[in-house]
């Protein structure tokens, strides 16, 4: 959805844009990589857990949520290619319709 409108002989455009990731599946790719390794280890041989050295640095991210905002950022770049980008805001809430509907909705009947 886009709307205009003039300020002081100046033309403004806003515009809601959906942008639909793949998140899930990136996950669930990573998840199922990982149980290949895990499950290759414990049959090269029987080694004790270490789990000691494990740290993760400061402001780590998990890798899906990595895949998301690159690919945010990179519907951004491309659109501030084409037109004159002054603000972004990103709205990532999720809706749940059904009860905006009818909130006396409960239990089975959820489902």
């Amino acid at each position: 959805m886009v709307t205009t409108r003039d300020r002081g002989g100046t033309r403004y455009a806003h515009a809601l844009i959906e942008l639909r990731h793949r998140g899930n599946l990136v996950r669930n790719k990573l998840e199922r990589r990982r149980s290949f390794r895990r499950n290759h280890r414990g049959r090269i041989r029987n080694r004790p857990p270490r789990f000691d050295n494990h740290t993760r640095s400061r402001g780590w991210l998990p890798s899906s949520l990595v895949s998301r905002l690159e690919n945010t950022m990179t519907w951004v770049r491309r659109l501030s290619s084409i037109f004159p980008i002054t603000h972004v805001r990103i709205e990532t809430a999720v809706f749940d319709t059904q009860l905006m509907q009818k909130a006396e909705v409960s239990d089975e009947t959820y489902q």
